[in-house]
């Protein structure tokens, strides 16, 4: 017997999504499961995050969805660009990492 599936009900995926310290505070939680259609790519999961989580600052009140000039996504450990969000489809089982972003000097 192989591992249990993990596809959501016709044919949608989930993501594990894992908040940063600064935005879990603000979400409530600091992992949460989300289904996403099959085909969803990057652009639907930042809406989807902002529907989970409409408190949080990085969201546009305008779109309801994750603004990444305010936050920084990785998927697998792999930073997204945010200038491609509807570019990269996802897949059952990722893990995504909205973290908040990192000045210096």
């Amino acid at each position: 017997m192989g591992a249990p599936s993990i596809h959501g009900p016709g044919g949608r995926v989930k993501v594990l999504v894992r908040l940063g310290r600064q935005f879990s505070k603000d979400a409530g939680f600091s992992a949460r499961a989300l289904e996403l259609p099959e085909a969803a790519t990057i652009e639907a999961l930042l809406k989807a995050i902002g529907k989970a989580a409409p408190g949080l600052s990085c969201v546009d009140e305008a779109t309801g969805a994750v603004d990444l000039a305010l936050a920084n996504l990785s998927i697998n450990g792999r930073a997204v660009n945010p200038l491609e969000p509807g570019k990269v489809k996802l897949h059952d089982g990722d893990t995504a990492y909205l973290y908040g972003t990192i000045s210096g000097g």
